[in-house]
């Protein structure tokens, strides 16, 4: 490719020109080779004229990219200038390493350039920003350093950036509780969350850690611990919990030397500091602005360990920026290779002397907070961890859709994610699955957890490896969840279905179709929506609320393992079909959903699935449940219709004793919408009858039901019951009782009925449905 003066002579001249003529900057030499260069000195008018040398050094994308600008011991000759516009520009900083001259101030970065505009301010497009205009900006931070009166920064430039020695092998994360305020220095531990081994890419190897441990003073100088229970396996092995940290100090030193563990010191500081030079400079931010308040602190924690004169120690500050927010940073002061070992004793002269004889140069390491609400913040308002942190979805199929949209909530930052599937991970799924060859012959939950728990380790997957045609939902699938199914299998689908409405479970489904050029998203909330069934039934009835999406004969089935069709798609497709899944799921529980949508058809295709259809259009439409769906019916309110002889026999067994409590079962037949009560049974002799309990006579009522069912084929609906009271509204106990019998597999009911007859006689009437509130009904007589 051209050199940037070559495709840009216009900019190259006029960059000439200015610099030549700025009245803020006294230009010496230019040289143009490589690079183009030039090299001066700016002027700072003040009570009288300060020069300060410097270097322009235009890169290869200019005049997009700012030039870096090198602050000098003195002016370069122009041979110098001239050898120097022969290098390429990612060499030029290394050479200038002994002629960089260092201010130790903000802006100024570890290779002696300055970092004045920042990109961030760059909002307008490809605007260019010429000579000078930074030479204006590089005039004032000038006239700080010799005034003391710097121009305001930027409240977002990040300290570590400003800093000489930057550590190139280490970077730093740490939780929320580092930050706490009411303690104020100690010790911190943390865990190897990462590790980049050298290579061919890579020079140096680099590991990054995760601090989730904190052990600090507060004011009355009691230690108190804090530790992130969620980070536990960070944890040396042999160590149960962080507790054990100080007590088991071997293990941790191993851990330490097999470089998978750090133990360092930190110290709290009360205003944020400038960049320093060096183990002097750093006691003085330690201290305060003091170097002897700094030896007399590190004195008090890390006496006995310097004894051992370690390689290096790790020291970190805690201080309020700019925002007056709090930030932490870690340093690692490294051990001189040439030192003048320890001088043994326990006091403050003694461990200074040694401290300053053994190390000199102290690196800062990459430190960054790494919180549950730092984590999700680049996901501020289309993903609101607040809602999302509360909600549950149970991801029903873990295949090429299922695993990408469990991905997509999980980095969203939804809580709680179960994960079902019954397959195990082949060769060939990676082509367009989230996980990769290394989990071949591992289970999909199990593939798919891992992966999510590097991906957000802030939410909780909870994998179930199995098949959903063996089992019940309810284990694993709670109320206030909701499933997502990318199973693409009608049996399978159709049995979650019939779970999922009737125990009032809301499940979404989808599924790719015409080779991934399309598919169908619906979603089912019981007794709103029309369900899968209900889907089934207008698509038999061939009812235009359903839209028809036409298979595409050139894309067949590819093979059919076990009843396991595989379908052609591309991961494109796939992950497209995925992405708009994960979407439509994340605004349901955010509440963004439109209520009055239930059903999408996604098409890539031109007039698919109706002509006039524009390619990659989504449309929706809302699809009421069906009037025939036995399913959708079971959640309607029950009508209860009873004989009035019934109700007088339950009427006469009351004035037997009306002092106490009596009942009985009821027994008839059960509809869609309606129970019929046939028959009712008294106590029996055994029952236990109180004023205020009732016990019914367990044998006695199994073989009045065992005669009614034989001679009538009469079932069990419910109890009846009778308060020796004003009061015929269930107790804390009745409601206790029919909710254990709706939800029970031995009464073949999820919909018992309760009437409770008061003092008077009047009776009342409730349906204890197993997924929703009781209810009461009037109870319709009949002769």
């Amino acid at each position: 490719m051209e050199s940037w003066f070559k495709r840009h002579p216009e900019y190259l001249s006029e960059e000439s020109i200015r610099l030549r003529r700025d009245s803020n900057y006294r230009e010496h030499h230019q040289a143009l080779n490589q690079v183009f260069l030039s090299c001066g000195e700016i002027l700072v008018r003040q009570d009288r004229v300060y020069r300060y040398p410097i270097l322009i050094v235009y890169p290869e994308a200019t005049p997009y990219a700012l030039p870096s600008i090198y602050l000098l011991k003195e002016l370069l000759s122009l041979k110098e200038l001239d050898e120097l516009a022969t290098q390429n520009f990612d060499e030029i900083g290394e050479l200038l390493t002994d002629k960089v001259k260092f201010y130790n101030h903000r802006h100024q970065m570890a290779n002696g350039a300055l970092c004045i505009l920042e990109n961030d301010h760059l909002e307008t497009g490809s605007s260019f920003y010429h000579a000078d205009q930074l030479l204006c900006r590089v005039r004032d931070w000038l006239g700080g350093i010799t005034s003391g009166h710097f121009p305001p920064d930027s409240s977002e430039v990040e300290l570590f950036a400003h800093l000489r020695s930057l550590s190139v092998d280490t970077e730093f994360l740490y939780s929320s509780d580092y930050l706490e305020e009411s303690l104020f220095q100690g010790y911190f531990y943390a865990g190897l969350l990462a590790h980049r081994k050298q290579s061919k890419l890579y020079n140096t190897e680099h590991r990054t850690f995760y601090g989730f441990a904190l052990n600090g003073e507060d004011s009355t100088g009691i230690l108190q611990l804090r530790s992130v229970e969620r980070w536990k396996s960070l944890l040396p092995v042999g160590i149960e919990k962080a507790e054990d940290l100080e007590s088991k100090k071997e293990v941790v030193q191993s851990a330490i030397d097999e470089r998978r563990f750090l133990r360092g010191y930190w110290f709290s500081i009360q205003k944020e500091p400038q960049p320093f030079d060096g183990l002097t400079g750093f006691l003085s931010i330690i201290g305060e602005g003091s170097q002897e308040v700094g030896l007399a602190r590190l004195h008090r924690i890390i006496s006995t360990d310097i004894k051992n004169l370690p390689e290096e120690l790790l020291i970190a500050i805690r201080f309020p920026n700019r925002r007056n927010i709090l930030e932490w940073q870690l340093f690692k002061v490294k051990k001189n290779k040439e030192g003048r070992g320890i001088i043994f004793g326990n006091s403050l002269e003694d461990f200074s002397e040694t401290l300053l004889a053994n190390y000199k140069v102290v690196e800062v390491v990459h430190s960054e907070l790494f919180s549950d609400q730092s984590f999700h913040q680049r996901n501020a308002t289309r993903a609101n961890r607040s809602q999302l942190q509360n909600q549950a979805v149970v991801i029903l199929g873990c295949g090429s859709l299922g695993s990408e949209v469990a991905d997509m909530v999980a980095k969203a930052g939804v809580e709680d994610i179960v994960l079902v599937d019954k397959e195990t991970f082949k060769a060939h799924n990676a082509v367009r699955h989230l996980a990769s060859l290394k989990y071949i012959a591992v289970a999909k939950v199990l593939a798919v957890s891992d992966i999510i728990h590097y991906h957000n380790p802030f939410v909780t997957t909870y994998p179930i490896p199995l098949n959903l045609l063996d089992t019940s939902i309810l284990p694993f699938f709670d109320n206030s969840a909701v499933g997502i199914s990318t199973i693409a299998d009608d049996n399978v689908e159709g049995f979650l279905n019939e779970q999922a409405v009737t125990n009032g479970r809301a499940v979404f489904y989808s599924r790719a179709l015409r080779g991934g050029k399309a598919a169908r998203l619906f979603r089912v909330i019981p007794g709103r929506d029309a369900c899968f069934h209900c889907l089934s039934l207008y698509s038999a009835e061939e009812n235009p609320v359903v839209t028809k999406v036409r298979a595409d004969p050139s894309l067949p089935t590819l093979t059919n393992e076990c009843n396991n069709p595989v379908r052609p798609a591309s991961s494109a497709d796939l992950k497209l079909i995925s992405s708009l899944t994960g979407r439509l799921l994340l605004d349901y529980l955010q509440e963004r959903l439109p209520m009055d949508q239930n059903h999408w058809i996604w098409s890539t295709e031109a007039d698919v699935p109706f002509p006039g259809t524009q390619p990659f259009s989504l449309t929706s439409s809302f699809i009421a449940p069906h009037p025939a769906c036995p399913y959708c019916l079971s959640l309607l309110k029950k009508r209860v219709q009873c004989s009035s002889a019934i109700l007088d026999f339950m009427r006469t067994e009351t004035q037997l004793a009306p002092e106490i409590e009596t009942g009985g079962i009821l027994l008839g037949r059960l509809t869609n919408n309606a129970i019929t009560i046939e028959a009712a049974s008294g106590p029996g002799p055994a029952a236990k009858k109180e004023a205020r309990y009732f016990e019914r006579d367990v044998n006695f009522c199994q073989e009045f039901l065992d005669q009614q069912f034989n001679e009538f084929g009469h079932v069990y609906v419910g109890e009846w019951h009778y308060h020796p009271s004003s009061d015929n509204r269930p107790s804390s106990f009745d409601l206790k009782s029919l909710e254990a019998i709706a939800s029970s597999s031995q009464y073949n009911t999820e919909n018992p009925v309760m009437i409770i007859l008061s003092s008077e006689g009047l009776p009342a009437c409730s349906v204890h449905s197993r997924n929703q509130d009781y209810y009461s009904v009037d109870l319709q007589l009949t002769n």
